[in-house]
C-alpha cells in the first residue's frame, strides 16, 4: 500500500491531478473494505493522502482526507487528545 501511495503521490506532484484523485480514492476505499474504515491502517492511509495533498497542492484538497482520519478517532479510543475540528 505504501509503495502504491508513493507512486500516486509522484503523479500528483508532476501534474496528474485527476488520475491521482481517482487512485487515492480507490486506495482509501480498498483499505476501508479490507480493514474497516475505523482501523488504524485505513486512518494511516487517509492521513498519508492528506499530507500528500497538503505538500503538493492546497489545504482545501487535503482537508477531506484529514477529516476522514479524524472521523475514526472515537472508534479507536482516541477521542480524547485529538483535536479534529478543522478551523
Amino acid at each position: 500500500m505504501e509503495a502504491a501511495l508513493q507512486l500516486v503521490a509522484n503523479g500528483l506532484k508532476y501534474g496528474y491531478h485527476k488520475e491521482a484523485k481517482t487512485l487515492f480514492r480507490e486506495a482509501s476505499e480498498k483499505s476501508s473494505e479490507v480493514f474497516g474504515w475505523e482501523d488504524e491502517k485505513t486512518v494511516w492511509v487517509n492521513i498519508a493522502i492528506g499530507l500528500t495533498y497538503q505538500t503538493h497542492t492546497t489545504w482545501d484538497e487535503a482537508e477531506e482526507w484529514f477529516e476522514k482520519a479524524c472521523s475514526a478517532a472515537p472508534y479507536m479510543g482516541l477521542s480524547q487528545g485529538w483535536d479534529c475540528e478543522v478551523t
